[in-house]
């Protein structure tokens, strides 16, 4: 079976990918599902991690909330920053054909192409998964048989 890393953004998406990853770990071993969070051991490098964990990778799941595209840091968005984890992790998988997947949760959206850095365009061009709080228990079990099905 195949590997799925989930990248989101902790000051607002951390509820919802954790309980994505709780979900996935219904169905998928704890070695087959990365999670930052879960999967960095204390005193190691999270960046290498990081990348080790993005090159075994099959699919990423990226959770995207109302606020993930707004979210600042100095004044400036962070997904234009060129060291900003999330867009670091998304240009990884996109530039290693890892099968991303926008999962919008909330009232997210998908970022439109003129919204994102040049690197992360392709982004908008990816189906996204809909976890809408009135249904999130039928669109994950949905996102999982996906994510199965893709594997």
């Amino acid at each position: 079976m195949g590997k799925i890393f989930i990248s989101y953004r902790r000051e607002e998406d951390e509820f919802y990918a954790h309980t994505l990853y709780r979900e996935l770990l219904e169905t998928f071993d704890k070695e087959d599902v990365f999670m930052d969070v879960d999967n960095i051991p204390i005193g190691h490098d999270f960046v290498k991690v990081l990348n080790d964990a993005l090159a075994q990778s099959d699919i990423m799941l990226v959770v995207i909330g109302r606020r993930w595209l707004k979210t600042k840091r100095g004044g400036k968005r962070r997904i234009n920053d060129p060291e900003d984890f999330v867009r670091m992790e998304i240009e990884a998988a996109l530039q290693r054909n890892i099968h991303v997947i926008p999962v919008i949760q909330r009232e997210g959206t998908l970022p439109a192409p003129e919204d994102l850095p040049e690197s992360l365009k392709p982004l908008a061009r990816r189906q996204a998964a809909i976890v809408s709080p009135a249904n999130s228990s039928e669109d994950i079990v949905v996102l999982v048989e996906a994510v199965k099905s893709l594997l």
